[in-house]
């Protein structure tokens, strides 16, 4: 998880016409072995999508849920982030400061993402990220521990490894923020590789859901009955610039469903454990008929998707 040896895509720039532009934000791989494939996915036998704004969960913003996003920090005010309640960041050896400063816009661009959805949740901005998105173990764990610590409801993760056998100590951190009744919502993986910690048991991970809507969030069961949340891979859309000229992938996925759960956590005193937070999910949700894929995102934009960019890593 250090920087040595730390190869990665070329970062994928935002349009100008973006108001997050100006901090620019992409998303290097982080240069691991490949984890072991998964076998290819099967047509799921039942299909739930869930709507931030409509019924049961319209009227609802995430008041008093709040929501610790660990990634490169935050600038604030923002358009489309005008506060957040709290701000810490850490250093690769763990250490903690007060420098939260938001260089990359990664971590600006997730917590919009989330606010967009739930503008009553209160935001922590954990950074974990300085000039390059990449951390280390100990960081990563700390951050967590601090986030529990502040007793939030949920922790926004939009990164991941494949490397497996950093399972272990970042199983330890979930494990204590369970006990402290805070969820973890992490990105699951990317293409074929399954990423830690987010196909960790007491995580619940997010995959990439193309035809999910923006402001929605899927669910689905697969033959062996084991169910899976998707998200969308965009974010706010831009006028004039068509979706697919946007940056999107895992990141914004991740947070879109955060911001959802967040809506549907209003009220509840700590945050539900990750196979309680899908039967909640399952529960308020509407049936896609025959497992169809949900309607496509009513966003802006023609032509076909952009490339889903990767999310933030570690070694």
């Amino acid at each position: 998880m250090s920087g040595e040896g730390r190869a990665g895509r070329r970062p994928e720039a935002l349009p100008p016409a973006d108001p997050l532009a100006d901090s620019r934000s992409g998303a290097p791989h982080p240069a691991d072995p490949p984890s072991e494939p998964r076998a290819p996915a099967t047509r799921p036998r039942r299909r739930w999508t869930l709507l931030a704004d409509a019924p049961p969960l319209a009227g609802r913003t995430g008041l008093g849920v709040r929501i610790a996003v660990i990634d490169s920090g935050v600038n604030v005010p923002h358009p489309h982030l005008p506060r957040v309640a709290g701000a810490v960041g850490f250093d690769l050896e763990g250490e903690g400061s007060h420098d939260a400063l938001d260089v990359l816009g990664h971590g600006t661009a997730v917590a919009s993402a989330i606010h967009e959805k739930a503008p009553g949740a209160e935001l922590f901005a954990v950074k974990v990220f300085d000039r390059v998105l990449a951390t280390s173990v100990p960081t990563l764990v700390r951050a967590l521990d601090w986030a529990s610590e502040q007793g939030v409801h949920l922790v926004n993760l939009s990164l991941g490894t494949p490397n497996p056998f950093r399972a272990e100590a970042l199983a330890g951190a979930v494990a204590r923020a369970r006990a402290r009744g805070t969820l973890v919502v992490s990105a699951r993986g990317s293409g074929e590789a399954a990423w830690y910690p987010g196909v960790l048991p007491d995580v619940l991970g997010v995959g990439l859901d193309e035809a999910c809507p923006r402001e929605g969030v899927v669910i689905e069961e697969d033959e062996d009955g084991a169910l899976a949340l998707g998200g969308s891979p965009y974010p706010r859309p831009i006028p004039g610039v068509p979706r697919e000229r946007n940056l999107s992938g895992i990141s914004f996925a991740v947070a879109n469903v955060t911001g959802v759960l967040a809506r549907v956590l209003e009220g509840r005193s700590a945050g539900p454990g990750a196979a309680e937070a899908l039967q909640a999910l399952v529960a308020l949700a509407t049936p896609t008929p025959d497992g169809a894929a949900a309607a496509a995102s009513p966003d802006p934009g023609t032509g076909s998707p952009g490339s889903a960019a990767t999310s933030p890593g570690f070694a």
